[in-house]
């Protein structure tokens, strides 16, 4: 096998992956994880002090 066809048969391999790991990602658990980060952070820049410009 050339490196040509190795390279090729890794690079295809590698997008099947990333794909098929983009469906999975995004669980309902870590949906919910995420929004509550999200509405800590919100929070947290809310009770800044806001300095004028």
């Amino acid at each position: 096998m050339t490196f040509d066809a190795v390279d090729y048969e890794v690079s295809q391999s590698d997008v099947r992956t990333s794909e098929n790991a983009s469906k999975n990602l995004m669980t309902p658990a870590r949906r919910a994880a995420l929004d509550a980060l999200e509405r800590e952070f919100q929070d947290l820049l809310q009770s800044l002090p806001r300095q004028a410009a």
